[in-house]
């Protein structure tokens, strides 16, 4: 049975209904029973409620459903959204006055500024016999954590070293006259202790 011939009853039956012409229900079961047998499928009641019989067609063959073709899956890698640094707030250093007793925190990535040096009394010791003051004012930078070196004073004074054998008596451009021998005898005078111990080792 060809499609053209089921659609043409279907369109005959659908004009007979519409005349509203009473049918028997034996008559209609009968060939509810009849239309299953013949096509070999379920019992349809073909009734629609008001004694007026519609034509069922046969069950609609459902076409085998065609096979899928499996497509090859291909996994695209979602892209990962890259974390932006956090920018750090840029720390200002306070202005607070550099002290010998204040220690001032200085960040590590930020150049230590340089301290103004102050005056500092220098002594340097001089020769005696040049007309050069003792003290000098000097702009000495000192680092404040470091002791300013003192320097260790020596005796100014001119110490002369007398390595010398005693005096010798120098012969006299005129006539010394000779010593006579007194009648009595004459004691030596203790001379060594007017000379100097050291000279004539």
């Amino acid at each position: 049975m060809t499609f053209r011939h089921v659609f043409t009853q279907v369109t005959m039956l659908v004009l007979a209904s519409s005349l509203a012409v009473p049918v028997d229900k034996n008559s209609e079961k009968l060939q509810n029973i009849s239309e299953a047998k013949r096509h070999g499928k379920r019992n349809v009641d073909c009734t629609d409620g008001l004694s007026i019989h519609v034509y069922c067609p046969p069950d609609y063959e459902v076409p085998e459903p065609s096979p899928i073709i499996q497509q090859q899956v291909v996994h695209v890698p979602v892209p990962v959204p890259v974390p932006h640094p956090v920018p750090q707030p840029i720390q200002v250093p306070v202005a607070v006055p550099i002290t010998k007793h204040i220690p001032v925190p200085v960040p590590v990535d930020r150049p230590v500024p340089v301290l103004k040096p102050y005056p500092v009394t220098v002594e340097r010791i001089v020769p005696v016999d040049r007309l050069i003051p003792v003290t000098v004012e000097k702009q000495v930078h000192v680092p404040i954590d470091r002791a300013v070196p003192v320097p260790v004073p020596y005796p100014i004074e001119k110490v002369v070293h007398i390595n010398r054998p005693y005096p010798v008596a120098v012969p006299k451009p005129y006539p010394v006259p000779v010593a006579v021998p007194k009648p009595y005898p004459v004691l030596p005078v203790p001379i060594l202790k007017y000379r100097n111990p050291k000279c004539c080792l």
